[in-house]
């Protein structure tokens, strides 16, 4: 089992255009309505996005979480797409909607030349 696992969330909150990351001293509450609370109060099912953290980091050290932009450089070519959640697993995908080698499913793979280089919300030009 996963006795180490750890879980953590960010939310993209749609109308300010901000990530809030909930923790101990900021914390992330629902109802049973599915309202979701924060630090600025409640947010709308409609106004954010949770983002898992996938249990990785990329090679500065950086968390990386559902719909992060990587870019690797192996072997000198350079491939860049988006982290995304897919059948109870984590996968890259391209520019192209073509899934890369999946650094992501296998955590015992070799990830040391991922690095986050933005997001899908802030940084969706890096996709085109």
């Amino acid at each position: 089992m996963y006795k180490n696992k750890i879980i953590k969330f960010r939310i993209w909150d749609k109308d300010f255009k901000n990530f809030y990351y909930p923790s101990f001293y900021f914390p992330l509450q629902a109802d049973k309505n599915g309202e979701l609370y924060y630090e600025t109060g409640v947010a709308k099912r409609s106004n954010y996005i949770l983002q898992q953290f996938i249990g990785l980091k990329d090679k500065k050290g950086k968390e990386i979480y559902e719909g992060d932009i990587l870019e690797s450089r192996e072997y000198g070519n350079i491939e860049i797409g988006d982290v995304r959640f897919l059948e109870g697993a984590y996968y890259w995908w391209n520019t192209y909607g073509e899934q890369l080698r999946n650094y992501i499913k296998n955590k015992k793979s070799n990830i040391i030349d991922l690095k986050i280089i933005g997001n899908i919300f802030q940084n969706e030009e890096l996709l085109k």
